[in-house]
């Protein structure tokens, strides 16, 4: 009985944790994947587009959100980092202006999976041409 209850509540924990450290990016791994690069960020629970950002090679980014009547987005200028194996954004009028640190899984495709530093899933992000604008 009490293997059983040691197999069921590893078993529990394994399938309620994040990702393991193995399937995350590394920090060069992560900077050479966002640095220069645009994405459009995805809810995992509904496919659906949510955002799209540039990280801009200067340490700088641009959110924007498509307005619901697909009226033109308007661009939101922040900056991101990278520390360790995480990364982090802030920008001026999204979240309060606080920062946010992810970590990232590669999914395959060109995509990851961003989870919140605590854990929490976060959005895929997936690879989009850099806009005109922004070249």
């Amino acid at each position: 009985m009490t293997l059983r209850f040691i197999a069921a509540a590893t078993l529990a924990f394994g399938l309620a944790q994040p990702a393991v450290a193995q399937d995350m990016i590394d920090a060069a791994a992560m900077a050479d994947y966002i640095t220069g690069k645009a994405y459009q960020g995805i809810n995992p629970e509904t496919n659906e587009p949510v955002a799209s950002v540039v990280y801009h090679a200067d340490g700088t980014s641009t959110l924007w959100m498509a307005g619901p009547d697909g009226t033109t987005p308007k661009d939101e200028p922040g900056s991101y980092r990278i520390e360790n194996n995480t990364y982090c954004t802030r920008y001026l009028n999204f979240r309060d202006n606080s920062e946010n640190c992810f970590t990232l899984e590669d999914i395959g495709d060109g995509k990851t999976q961003a989870y919140y530093t605590d854990g929490r899933t976060a959005l895929i992000l997936s690879p989009i041409e850099i806009p005109d604008r922004f070249k």
